[in-house]
């Protein structure tokens, strides 16, 4: 017998009885916590839905298009990929073996009729359910599976009923490089669920249904008010299944808000947000039942009317919510909340370079003839690849890279360095910098000339990407580095170093204290107006 340990995880719900199953949330959390992560960020975007009203003789619900991500982001945020594969019968169970001896855990698809602990279990044939397979038995020929929302840990699953309810199944995998992504993407996906492609296709669903709705369209699938307890009968009714696809994406996008607000300091303010994204999603649940007690009570003559009434309420409500949280979010970006400016402000240039050399204990910079070791590896930027004095982009940032001739220290590795801040006011800090190994999270600490010390979190990428990764946006020098094994140089790879940017507190900072992170690397630092 092979097993794996893995510790189940359930998301939160709204409440008990009204929302809907989140297993495969559940597999996402639990498989993020086996990595020893969060599984937040995997909301990003969920509230990418619109309305396709290009297409023609088709439901009310069928029109409504939903373009989350959330493999994307578990792959993108956490390194993790879950590569989906259907197999034939005979040959997945000895796949699913060869991945546990591999010790990686399977995610599989099943229909619920032959899932032994499953509400549906020779019951109703609708409906498939998602959990893991993390083990074998051969000798009583059971796979064991661990299913984090019934929570069950190592239930047996017959070879003979897993093939007959097999659907699919994904192989998780976990890559060494992580591209965390910024929280500044929390605002780029509030600012595209208010564009015209989304908020404004939404707002356009009542009049449509008031005016276009086809109940004959909508329940052509359903059988029957007989079946009424059923999740997956009440699915065949298509805009019932999309709307409550609309209250899973709400839910999720109030976890991320919760869950941001309290990682990030600066924007704790959106605790109460997550709230309003709860109750949002409840409205939208409300709306739901309403629609399907007035199909199962066979009270429709005016269905289309009380929804569509319904539904105007809600989606403006919803368009109001998110243009208040992006203006929190742009507010607690720029501080507009802290205490007011003082009267004597002074700005003395567009961009301040902050003078590091003192501070400089790393030599990233190299060639065959003056030693450089960047990451403990003897490994370094080519000299004739890596540019050296000011570096400058008209409004973007200006910096005064250290010296980088002779071997010379050129970089400050971080070890919580205190660095003073020259005189004036500046409304950002702006650092020249990449990681050595992996992309870096850490805190810097900025302390005012008032005593009080402010977190700003920072993201270091690592210099070089992973093979199939976009180039970052914020990536201002392109350098080669070597790559040396055993003392010797045999290859060489394209690296970056990034500029990243952060917010000043209004009252004027004397000095930004550094991570005690060693593999975050600073080549220049200087202020912006």
């Amino acid at each position: 017998m092979k097993k794996l340990h893995m510790d189940l995880v359930r998301i939160p719900r709204i409440d008990n009885n009204t929302t809907p199953g989140f297993c495969f949330d559940d597999c996402i959390a639990t498989i993020c916590r086996y990595f020893g992560l969060s599984y937040e960020y995997t909301y990003y975007g969920a509230l990418k839905n619109r309305m396709d009203y290009e297409k023609s003789n088709v439901s009310i619900g069928e029109k409504i298009i939903f373009e989350t991500e959330f493999l994307d982001n578990v792959r993108d945020c956490y390194g993790i990929s879950l590569k989906l594969h259907v197999y034939k019968a005979e040959e997945i169970i000895e796949e699913i073996k060869k991945n546990i001896i591999d010790g990686k855990p399977v995610l599989v698809c099943v229909t619920g009729f032959f899932c032994p602990w499953d509400w549906r279990y020779h019951e109703i044939h609708n409906g498939s359910h998602t959990m893991f397979v993390t083990g074998f038995d051969d000798d009583k020929e059971v796979l064991i599976c661990d299913d984090p929302y019934y929570f069950v840990n190592s239930g047996y699953f017959s070879y003979q009923e897993f093939l007959l309810g097999y659907i699919e199944h994904f192989i998780v995998e976990k890559s060494e490089h992580v591209k965390f992504r910024s929280d500044e993407r929390l605002l780029e996906n509030l600012r595209i669920a208010l564009s015209d492609s989304y908020i404004v296709s939404m707002k356009k669903m009542p009049n449509e249904i008031l005016c276009n709705f086809d109940i004959e369209k909508d329940i052509k699938n359903y059988i029957g008010n007989e079946s009424v307890v059923s999740e997956e009968i009440q699915d065949n009714i298509a805009i019932n299944r999309a709307i409550k696809d609309i209250v899973h994406n709400r839910v999720r996008f109030a976890l991320l808000i919760s869950y941001i607000s309290s990682v990030c300091d600066e924007y704790v303010g959106l605790i109460g947000f997550h709230e309003e994204f709860i109750i949002l999603a409840k409205k939208w649940n409300s709306a739901r039942l309403m629609f399907l007690k007035r199909i199962f009570s066979n009270r429709i003559e005016r269905i289309a009317e009380d929804f569509s009434r319904k539904l105007e309420q809600i989606i403006e409500e919803e368009e109001s919510l998110i243009k208040e949280t992006i203006d929190l979010l742009v507010k607690a970006d720029t501080n507009a909340h802290s205490e007011p400016a003082i009267d004597t402000e002074v700005i003395l240039d567009d961009f301040l370079c902050i003078n590091i050399d003192t501070y400089c204990n790393n030599t990233a910079v190299g060639s065959e003839i003056s030693s450089a070791d960047f990451n403990r590896e003897n490994e370094y930027f080519k000299s004739e690849s890596f540019p050296s004095g000011v570096l400058e982009e008209s409004g973007n940032y200006k910096f005064i890279l250290p010296n980088t001739y002779c071997g010379s220290a050129d970089n400050i590795a971080c070890l919580g360095h205190e660095i003073p801040i020259p005189e004036g006011t500046y409304k950002s800090l702006l650092i020249l910098g990449c990681s050595d190994f992996d992309n870096q999270i850490e805190e810097i600490t900025l302390i005012c000339n008032d005593k009080t010390q402010h977190k700003r979190r920072i993201i270091l990428n690592e210099c070089v990407l992973d093979w199939n990764a976009d180039i970052p946006e914020n990536a201002i020098i392109k350098t080669q580095k070597t790559v040396v094994r055993g003392n010797r140089v045999v290859d060489t790879e394209t690296a970056y170093v990034y500029c990243i940017k952060i917010s000043l507190p209004n009252a004027p900072v004397v000095s930004v204290v550094l991570p005690d992170c060693d593999s975050m690397h600073i080549f220049a630092m200087s202020l912006g107006a």
